[in-house]
């Protein structure tokens, strides 16, 4: 009994080392020490439908490509748009979730990773635990992604709609 309480307090003091301070949202981000953006196809996928062989997945997505954000000022402008837009659900949200974009940061070895969907207006936010918090997003940051992402001469989710 004693040895899980020690657990479960290893694993709150180890979250809290990669959570922000107070309700920032996009505080892993903020302090990441790496810092890799994602292109991913979004589903659902019919019955049937045939994929081309992917060799990595982000969350249940097929991943188009990936870049590692290494630069001070790319991050500043990602971390920028995003937390320009980004915030906790204070309300509805639309069912659909069909994310085109994800982000993965990493701190003191630890991975939280954001699957974000702006044509539903949410992100998810990945502990590295698996269990995710919904949040709200406008999409005004979809065109700094894909600038990114399209710089790097990865392609982008042919289905996407908006500000591409």
């Amino acid at each position: 009994m004693r040895s899980q309480s020690v657990a479960a307090l290893f694993m709150a003091i180890l979250g809290g080392m990669l959570s922000a301070c107070g309700d920032d949202p996009l505080g892993d981000l903020k302090r990441a020490e790496r810092f890799t953006l994602y292109s991913v196809l979004s589903g659902p996928f019919p019955p049937g439908t045939v994929l081309p062989p992917q060799r990595e997945w982000f969350h249940g997505h097929p991943v188009l490509g990936q870049i590692e954000i290494i630069t001070p000022e790319a991050k500043k402008s990602i971390v920028d748009a995003l937390d320009k837009a980004v915030k906790p659900v204070d309300g509805m949200l639309p069912k659909c979730f069909e994310p085109r974009h994800g982000i993965r940061v990493s701190r003191l070895g630890m991975d939280v990773d954001y699957l974000i969907c702006f044509e539903c207006y949410q992100a998810r936010k990945f502990s590295f635990l698996q269990f995710y918090e919904t949040l709200s997003t406008s999409d005004s940051p979809q065109k700094t992604l894909n600038v990114h992402l399209k710089r790097a001469g990865i392609p982008l989710d042919p289905s996407m709609k908006g500000d591409i």
